[in-house]
């Protein structure tokens, strides 16, 4: 059985030592190096060529520019980050700049099994407690919006603004007035505090609040 061999590039000596004696004791996994900064991490990369690097970017000085040349250089080498605070943006920006996988500090040693096998298997991962986490952060960001004031056939309205329907294709939709639709609209718009329906069609995709 082939071992995957690891990197850990982390700023916290004792818990990088920690995690290395955990995942050596492991027959899947071989730690094949460690550091604690991100310079040591490219360099090491290029020196050991491992499957997959886990990094601690939460404090991590360079860590865009690390992170872009591993994937530059090494588009093999899948990277694992560890959080301590779960950010939507923040998650979504490093996911672009090449990130394959989400555990904090406080997930489980079988969630971290899992995270290495999944990404060196060409998955993705987020830990459940990073899912809770967004969850939490959804729900919050609806209710600042008022959602729960929305009516049900306000949502179903907004469903077909979401496809691209006009008011009129609306209406025939629903066998109601046009003037209707576009009352809804209208309500819609002020009870959600968006500008116009490009602003709350584009809240909408992107917090995938409504499916398709």
């Amino acid at each position: 059985m082939e071992q995957i061999e690891i990197l850990i590039a982390m700023g916290h000596k004792l818990f990088r030592e920690m995690l290395c004696v955990f995942l050596n004791a492991e027959e899947r996994f071989k730690v094949v190096g460690d550091c604690g900064d991100m310079e040591s991490a490219v360099r090491l990369c290029r020196e050991l060529h491992p499957h997959i690097v886990i990094m601690d970017t939460a404090n991590s000085v360079n860590k865009h520019e690390a992170i872009q040349l591993i994937n530059e250089h090494h588009a093999d080498i899948k990277i694992l980050a560890i959080l301590q605070h779960a950010q939507l943006s923040y998650m979504n920006k490093l996911f672009r700049k090449g990130i394959f996988g989400y555990i904090t500090t406080d997930s489980s040693t079988e969630e971290i099994i899992n995270a290495i096998i999944s990404i060196r298997n060409g998955g993705k991962f987020i830990s459940d407690d990073i899912k809770n986490i967004l969850a939490e952060q959804a729900i919050e960001a609806t209710q600042g919006l008022g959602l729960q004031s929305v009516s049900q056939r306000e949502m179903e309205i907004i469903s077909f603004i979401k496809k691209g329907n006009t008011s009129r294709e609306i209406a025939n939709r629903l066998g109601i007035n046009i003037r209707t639709v576009d009352a809804h609209r209208y309500n819609i718009l002020k009870k959600l505090q968006f500008k116009n329906t490009a602003a709350l069609v584009n809240y909408f995709s992107a917090n995938s609040l409504i499916e398709n």
